[in-house]
């Protein structure tokens, strides 16, 4: 997502829009890293560099953060940034160098910090079990409803005979 401010001086607008396949880094915890991204707006010259204010949106396959089935996010986001060249400047600047801004940073970037806490297949989602795994949204299982995990066992007495 490159773009060419060879011809941009002081005071002069552009309109931009984009639509590209991105792919996303792969820590995010995503089901699929390549995500349909489009975003438009305005490119404004100034003195020490270049705003960008437009709109931003996404598609992205997230797991359920209970029951891990894939879940269909869609991210919209009001998009402004400063662009510069100087590095001693005091304001906050996304970098560029040469003829050509790259706007691939600054959306990534946008997309992470506007990824959702938590993600739901639905409302009721029942999660999965806590013993053997399986999907509750499917059916329930055979295991004991008060299953304990051995590991946390003597945290259950922390609470016993109080009033929390």
């Amino acid at each position: 997502m490159l773009v060419d401010i060879s011809k941009l001086s002081v005071g002069d607008v552009r309109d931009i829009s984009f639509s590209e396949n991105v792919v996303l880094p792969n820590t995010l915890g995503l089901l699929d890293v390549h995500s349909n991204v489009s975003f438009s707006g305005v490119l404004t010259a100034l003195e020490l560099g270049f705003s960008f204010s437009g709109e931003l949106s996404a598609s992205l396959l997230y797991p359920c953060s209970l029951c891990l089935a894939p879940v269909s996010i869609d991210i919209h986001v009001d998009f402004s940034e400063k662009y510069s060249d100087d590095d001693s400047s005091d304001e906050d600047f996304w970098g560029y160098t040469g003829k050509k801004i790259d706007f691939l940073p600054s959306i990534i970037d946008n997309i992470i910090l506007n990824l959702p806490m938590k993600s739901l297949c639905s409302p009721d989602c029942k999660g999965l079990c806590n013993e053997c795994g399986k999907n509750l949204n499917n059916g329930h299982c055979d295991c004991k409803a008060n299953y304990i995990n051995p590991n946390f066992a003597a945290l259950s007495s922390i609470f016993d005979d109080k009033e929390v």
